[in-house]
């Protein structure tokens, strides 16, 4: 399975697409880069300039801007990765492709796993390349650790892995492009509007019932705000305020994709 992961890894999307990808991730962090500056305020007090907006004392300024900048460029490649991705679930299952691959004595289960598997460590590189050059170079200017940044990723990670397994799921019942990228984003939107739910019983939502169900279906489903904000907040304090949006996600992610396979295993070509 580790080989069948690697080949994966290097086929998403082509070579030439992972470096120009890593390319621009480094592009990215490096113009965010470019836009912080070190200084002093009135008082003589090191400050940290965002643009021309001072963000304050080194030890407030730093945890603030690394959190809204991981933020920012998570969310930047979800998007990308979800266009980059999820084609590569249906590829695998084109004709040629799984006539060559299914062939073979790897079970499905594995070679689906490896390429789900593949694309999520893409992401997690991407966005960490995207936030090394900014994190560089504020440790070196102010000493402040910021490998705190790392673990914001690992949360951020998890809530791709959340939205691409829906790709993955949708992939067995449509064998075009465009239902397994319209489905995470779908689920992405579906589950912001869910954080607010309480907004939509006031004005729109009158049913008991329904509310109850819009409930159920905020538990169950993928908490990708939650995550956005946990992530922000670990690399802030190095402390995650509530465990249960990491766990419910991580909970569906795992049932989802075990569903994902057992249909591949079972699908007939």
């Amino acid at each position: 399975m580790w080989a069948t992961y690697l080949d994966a890894l290097q086929e998403a999307g082509g070579r030439w697409v992972v470096v120009t990808l890593t390319g621009l991730a480094a592009v990215i962090g490096g113009l965010f880069s470019l836009s912080v500056s070190f200084g002093y305020a009135l008082n003589g007090v090191k400050v940290i300039y965002q643009g021309p907006l001072s963000m304050g004392p080194w030890a407030l300024a730093v945890p603030v801007i690394l959190g809204q900048l991981t933020v920012f460029t998570g969310n930047i490649w979800l998007l990308l990765m979800i266009f980059a991705g999820c084609p590569q679930f249906v590829s695998m299952l084109e004709k040629g492709w799984r006539d060559l691959t299914f062939s073979k004595a790897t079970p499905r289960w594995q070679i689906m796993l490896a390429r789900y598997l593949s694309i999520c460590t893409l992401f997690f590189l991407l966005v960490v390349v995207s936030d090394i050059p900014l994190a560089v170079k504020i440790w070196w200017h102010t000493g402040i650790p910021t490998w705190h940044v790392v673990g914001g990723v690992v949360i951020q990670t998890l809530s791709f892995a959340s939205l691409l397994v829906v790709g993955a799921l949708a992939t067995m019942a449509a064998e075009n492009v465009a239902i397994p990228i319209i489905a995470p984003i779908g689920m992405l939107i579906f589950t912001q509007l869910l954080v607010n739910r309480q907004g939509l019983y006031a004005d729109y939502i009158k049913s008991k019932l329904a509310q109850d169900a819009f409930d159920w279906l905020y538990y169950i489903l993928p908490k990708c705000t939650e995550l956005d904000g946990a992530a922000s907040t670990f690399i802030q304090s190095s402390a995650i305020a509530a465990s249960w949006p990491l766990w419910t996600t991580a909970l569906f992610t795992l049932v989802t994709l075990t569903l994902t396979l057992r249909l591949l295993e079972r699908k007939s070509f």
